[in-house]
């Protein structure tokens, strides 16, 4: 247990001498268990039984100020409990992670399902043309995936990586390609899917990204 009893004690005896004003019972209390540090700090002196105190300087208040404080958070930390509630009879499993490159607002509806899942391409793979009712978070695990998406009457490419993340909007109209020497593995969260309904709508090929 740290006591702090002395160093209140202290820090009360400077503001005392500081506001000109005689110090309390409980604080006197205090002071008698502090008095050789008030003595050394603020020239307090007991001589043939009367005490006299010289009037701190601003230094000397601003240490005792500062000590009322830290006394003070030295009794909350030592007498609240620790907050820390670790899991007990659980496991946890990374199974992906990957840095997002742009800002992305999801919503996710009442009603509505979270569907989550894990799609393997071969080298050369791909998902085909198709969206998604409520949008998809795609993290790579592991590979290397080509996004190609239509945008209007052209077609917009993006190479992603193991280790990187993407928003696929729900307009978006998508066909995501394999495009590495080796498997490829995505995992995928599709929010505000229709209850009990396909996280996926197929779509025909826009017909702007030439050999996809």
């Amino acid at each position: 247990m740290i006591r702090t009893s002395g160093l209140r004690g202290w820090a009360a005896a400077v503001l005392a001498g500081s506001a000109g004003t005689a110090a309390t019972p409980a604080a006197k209390a205090d002071q008698t268990g502090a008095q050789s540090e008030a003595n050394a700090v603020t020239g307090q002196g007991v001589g043939r039984g009367r005490t006299f105190m010289r009037r701190p300087t601003k230094l000397t208040v601003c240490l005792a100020v500062s000590a009322l404080v830290v006394s003070g958070v030295i009794v909350v930390a030592t007498a609240l409990p620790g907050s820390a509630t670790p899991a007990i009879g659980a496991t946890t499993t990374p199974l992906a992670r990957g840095t997002i490159g742009s800002t992305a607002g999801i919503l996710f509806h009442g009603g509505t399902d979270v569907v989550v899942v894990k799609n393997t391409f071969d080298p050369g793979g791909s998902s085909g043309w198709h969206s998604h009712p409520g949008g998809a978070i795609v993290v790579v695990q592991q590979g290397q995936f080509t996004l190609y998406r239509a945008v209007g009457a052209t077609c917009d490419a993006h190479i992603y990586t193991a280790g990187q993340a993407f928003y696929e909007r729900p307009t978006d109209v998508q066909d995501g390609v394999n495009t590495g020497t080796t498997e490829g593995v995505v995992y995928v969260t599709f929010p505000s899917v229709p209850a009990s309904g396909s996280a996926r709508d197929d779509q025909p090929d826009p017909g702007v990204c030439p050999g996809v």
